[in-house]
């Protein structure tokens, strides 16, 4: 698999989250720059709308966006890291945009395949529960938190 043209979009990826973070926290009534500047202190609030909300077909696409946008920040906000498309071969995640680059650590995550779960999940779904099993599986004496 040739991973030149994720790597080529990666810039385009990078600019576009922070004005789709800022654009969705402000239509959830947050404070849009609290909410891109910490997002972490906003994942109990964004876990209680999202856990009854229907989704329909036709906005699926939006919301795992978004979502997958959010759980990255969340992880960059806490644990440092920085964005990057995975490349290693042999992962399942190979051209994936992940969250990576942990201080002391190799592991990475992968924000967009934890937006597919939850929000392929039914109601009522818990978006901090996800975030915290998340955590629970970095290892944790090699990740210094922020």
């Amino acid at each position: 698999m040739d991973i030149s043209g994720r790597k080529a979009e990666f810039d385009r990826f990078l600019e576009e989250r922070m004005p789709v973070l800022h654009e969705f926290g402000k239509n959830l009534g947050y404070d849009p720059a609290n909410f891109l500047q910490q997002p972490h202190l906003y994942v109990e609030r964004l876990s209680e709308w999202f856990a009854d909300e229907t989704i329909e077909d036709e906005d699926r696409i939006w919301i795992h966006a978004r979502i997958g946008y959010f759980i990255g920040e969340v992880f960059l906000s806490e644990m440092g890291g920085a964005w990057m498309v995975c490349e290693r071969e042999v992962s399942p995640f190979y051209g994936h945009y992940v969250v990576g680059q942990f201080l002391g650590s190799e592991a990475v995550i992968v924000p967009f395949a934890a937006a597919d779960e939850i929000v392929n999940s039914p109601p009522p779904r818990s978006l901090a529960a996800l975030i915290g099993q998340m955590k629970s599986a970095l290892i944790p004496e090699t990740i210094t938190s922020r």
